[in-house]
C-alpha cells in the first residue's frame, strides 16, 4: 500500500512538472515591452495584440526617466525588447540603443513620420491651457498671458525635473513667445506652488485651487467629458503636439515580435482607439484628420533642441534634490533647493532664452512619493481573453 501511495505522489509531481513546463511558451513567442503608459493604455493594447499574435508578453512599468535610463544601463545586455510610450524627445535622447522600426510611415502624418530616425509616433499629445470657468471670467488667450502678474501663484504647474509634460511646457512656451524673459517671469508665477506631478495639474484647477494651468488635451478632454470644472483655450501663439512613441531596443531578444508589435500600434484598429478611448490624436493620415480632431495652430517647437536638453535637464534637477535634501522641511512638499544657476544654464546652453533664466528660477525639487511599479511583470493568456477592441 505504501509502495502504491509514493508511485502514485511521483506521478502526480510529474504530472504537475509536465504541465507547468507545458505554459511556459517558447522563446520565439516571447515579448518583453517596457511601458511609461498608464494600465488602462496599455493593457487593452497588450491583450488584443497577445490574442492576436499567441506571443506572451511581459510588461514592465515606470516612468519614462527611468525606464530609459534602466535601458542604457542594460545595453549590454538588453532585458527588453520594446520601449513603448515616453515624448519623442525623450526617445530622441536615447535613439542609440534602439534600432530602425518597421513601420507604415507613408501613411503617417508628416509630422510624425520621423524616417531619419530609430523610433516611431504613436499618438499626437497637443498641449492646452485650461482654466476653471467658474473662477476666471477672462481667460488666457495665450501663453504670453500666463506672464501676467496676476497669475501669480494661480497656476497649476508641475516641476520639470519630474514631469516629461512640465519641460514640453517650457519649451513650448519659450519658443512660441521668443522672449527671453519668459522663462523668469513663468517662474516667478509659479514659484513655492509647484505640483507633484503632471497629473495633478488638471485636478486642482478642477478644484478651484488654481484658476489656470497647462495639460495635455487628452487629459482635458477626458475630465471635460467627465463634467468636471474645465474650459479649454488653444493658444494663440500656436501650440505643440509632441507625439509620444515607441522603439525596437537594438540587440534585443525578440526582435520579429518587437518588430509586429510596433505594427499593431499603428495599425488602424489600434489608432482608432487613440482617438474614440484615450480622448488622444492618431498619427494616421487617414485618421488624425477627421471631423472630430481639434482645431489647433502649432508653433515652431524644435524636437531636437529639446532632445539635447531634457536628459541634462533631469540629470541637473536630480543631482540638484541630492546635494540640497538634507535642507529639506519635515512636512513640506518642496525642499528649499533650486536648480544652480550653473546647472540650468549647462542644461540649456544652446538656448537664448533658457541661459537668460535667473539662478534662483523657483522650481523646487520633490521627493518621489512609494513606488511606480517599475520591475513588475505580467503575462496574460491569449486563450482567456475575448474580443477586447
Amino acid at each position: 500500500m505504501r509502495m502504491k501511495r509514493k508511485l502514485l505522489c511521483a506521478f502526480a509531481l510529474c504530472f504537475l512538472s509536465v504541465s507547468a513546463l507545458a505554459d511556459v511558451p517558447d522563446e520565439t513567442e516571447r515579448l518583453v515591452v517596457y511601458t511609461s503608459h498608464k494600465e488602462e493604455v496599455y493593457q487593452p493594447i497588450v491583450e488584443e495584440f497577445e490574442r492576436r499574435t499567441g506571443v506572451w508578453v511581459q510588461v514592465v512599468s515606470g516612468g519614462t526617466t527611468e525606464l530609459l535610463e534602466r535601458i542604457a544601463a542594460e545595453a549590454e545586455t538588453p532585458v527588453a525588447d520594446v520601449m513603448f510610450g515616453g515624448g519623442v524627445e525623450s526617445l530622441l535622447a536615447y535613439e542609440d540603443y534602439f534600432m530602425p522600426c518597421d513601420a507604415p510611415r507613408d501613411a503617417m502624418l508628416a509630422e510624425c513620420r520621423f524616417e531619419n530616425h530609430r523610433f516611431v509616433a504613436f499618438s499626437r499629445l497637443p498641449l492646452a491651457i485650461i482654466y476653471n470657468p467658474r473662477l476666471v471670467s477672462r481667460p488666457p488667450a495665450g501663453f504670453a498671458d500666463l506672464l501676467d502678474d496676476g497669475l501669480r501663484g494661480q497656476i497649476a504647474f508641475a516641476n520639470p525635473a519630474v514631469s516629461g509634460s512640465s519641460f514640453t511646457v517650457l519649451a513650448t512656451l519659450m519658443q512660441a513667445l521668443d522672449d527671453e524673459n519668459a522663462l523668469v517671469r513663468f517662474a516667478d508665477n509659479v514659484r513655492g506652488h509647484e505640483l507633484s506631478g503632471s497629473g495633478a495639474v488638471v485636478s486642482t484647477v478642477a478644484a478651484g485651487e488654481m484658476r489656470v494651468g497647462v495639460a495635455l488635451y487628452e487629459t482635458a478632454k477626458k475630465r471635460m467629458l467627465a463634467g468636471e470644472h474645465i474650459a479649454v483655450i488653444w493658444p494663440k501663439e500656436g501650440t505643440s503636439a509632441v507625439p509620444d512613441g515607441a522603439a525596437v531596443l537594438a540587440g534585443c531578444a525578440h526582435e520579429e515580435n518587437a518588430q509586429a508589435f510596433i505594427s499593431f500600434i499603428l495599425s488602424e484598429d489600434v489608432q482608432r482607439r487613440v482617438e474614440t478611448v484615450y480622448a488622444r490624436e492618431s498619427v494616421l493620415t487617414a485618421l488624425g484628420t477627421g471631423d472630430g480632431a481639434p482645431t489647433f495652430e502649432l508653433c515652431d517647437y524644435d524636437i531636437d533642441w529639446a532632445a539635447a536638453n531634457q536628459r541634462t535637464f533631469w540629470c541637473a534637477g536630480r543631482r540638484s534634490w541630492r546635494e540640497k535634501r538634507h535642507e529639506r522641511k519635515e512636512g513640506h512638499a518642496f525642499s528649499n533647493a533650486h536648480f544652480s544657476d550653473g546647472d540650468l544654464r549647462g542644461a540649456c546652453a544652446d538656448h537664448p532664452v533658457l541661459c537668460a533664466a535667473a539662478p534662483d528660477d523657483g522650481f523646487h525639487q520633490r521627493e518621489a512619493a512609494g513606488g511606480n511599479g517599475a520591475g513588475a511583470a505580467r503575462r496574460n493568456d491569449p486563450a482567456a481573453y475575448g474580443d477586447v477592441f
